[in-house]
């Protein structure tokens, strides 16, 4: 995104269907709460159940920017909280409301629908789209995500794990609380979004990826019966180490399987219904770090207060942070292999658009950007002369 300028032709007809960078996945605000509240709920573990199933429950049966009360989503938040719109279920101390014996008995009834369709075919239905993968942001890179001892996908405890392209450990058993340590944070005058990366690489060498993708990548296993199944297959058909990011819609597929299955045995556990659902709780340290992964990624929180719990500073690295890079080198390639005439056109725009949506990248949560942010795409010709440009400068879809 670069400021308006002059020079080539000039056009303001950017496709702007659909739901915008912000819309999707989960990971943006509620999954910040979660970072900011775990050092709070790791002592008390009763309340982190039910806030873990409840967070779950609405980060992978909400619809995004759909707010169709009729969606499996909208119907869970109309039943915690009595509204649809911007229900307050999560609070600073817990939950706001209690799960029921009756939501509890209808969001199985919504897993095992959704368990239906992955294994009616959902998955394989991927597989014969593999063939794209070879150009379209496959490059070596690092990946980074939380495991617990057992070496299984870990969302809000264990350790961070960080293994290069060949499968090599960069890190691992790293105490999340550390990451200041090995993850530095670059800022470039043409972008509003940080690039993080891997210090004892350098920037920009120290590129690596989160989310979906980089959670099979680093993990042994996912943890759960039919996920690691489905793991084996993946592995089977791409490798030990995949790295194309269109393999992130695969790896999303089994993600989603893991969380079905996390559910089901979370909803049979003792505590879901549990009457305790806040916590009391007074300034008990001035800094605090939590790690946890959301759906987008991995997201890191660090907050320092003062005596009255009054926020004085703080620092979020989140996973379209993550990603920055790894988006940039992948919107590079596939722009290379499918941008090859003097105008752009929506087919071309498609492609590198596509390349971007396999992160799942929120903007409105990663960037601090005040107000609306135009979009400009610029054609250059190899001797750097501006061919084509086109410009976008309505709002998008989603706040």
């Amino acid at each position: 995104m670069t400021p308006d300028q002059g020079g080539g032709s000039q056009r303001s007809n950017i496709p702007s269907g659909g739901r915008g960078p912000g819309g999707g996945g989960g990971g943006g605000i509620g999954g910040g709460i979660i970072g900011a509240l775990l050092p709070l709920l790791f002592r008390n573990p009763k309340l982190l159940i039910v806030v873990l199933i409840l967070g779950a429950l609405w980060f992978f049966f909400g619809k995004g920017c759909n707010t169709d009360p009729n969606a499996a989503g909208g119907d869970l938040l109309k039943e915690l909280t009595r509204r649809i719109l911007s229900g307050q279920l999560i609070q600073s101390n817990g939950m706001s409301t209690l799960l029921t014996t009756t939501t509890a008995e209808n969001r199985r009834k919504d897993l095992s629908e959704g368990r239906r369709l992955l294994e009616a075919g959902a998955i394989d239905e991927a597989i014969p789209l593999l063939t794209e993968a070879a150009t379209f942001g496959n490059f070596r890179s690092a990946f980074m995500g939380l495991v617990d001892r057992h070496g299984n996908v870990d969302h809000y405890g264990g350790w961070l794990r960080v293994v290069d392209a060949d499968g090599s450990f960069l890190a691992d058993k790293l105490d999340p609380k550390r990451f200041n340590e090995v993850i530095g944070e670059a800022v470039e005058p043409w972008s509003y979004l940080k690039s993080t990366y891997w210090k004892p690489m350098g920037y920009p060498d120290g590129i690596y990826r989160v989310g979906p993708l980089a959670r099979v990548n680093v993990a042994d296993h996912m943890g759960t019966p039919r996920a690691d199944e489905e793991l084996q297959k993946f592995r089977w058909r791409v490798g030990r180490i995949a790295t194309s990011s269109f393999h992130y819609h695969y790896a999303r597929l089994i993600d989603t399987l893991h969380a079905i299955e996390k559910i089901e045995e979370l909803l049979r556990g003792p505590h879901i219904l549990d009457k305790h659902v806040r916590s009391r709780a007074d300034v008990n340290r001035l800094e605090g770090i939590g790690v946890s992964e959301a759906p987008r990624g991995t997201l890191m929180h660090h907050y320092r207060v003062d005596e009255n719990g009054i926020m004085q500073w703080a620092n979020l690295v989140i996973a379209t942070g993550h990603n920055n890079m790894a988006m940039n080198r992948a919107v590079l390639q596939v722009a290379r292999h499918h941008v090859k005439s003097q105008a752009l056109t929506e087919p071309m725009l498609n492609r590198v658009e596509a390349v971007i949506r396999c992160y799942d990248p929120c903007l409105s949560c990663s960037t601090h950007a005040l107000g609306e942010m135009p979009m400009r795409i610029e054609l250059l010709g190899p001797d750097g002369a501006v061919l084509d440009t086109l410009v976008r400068d309505e709002p998008g879809a989603c706040p």
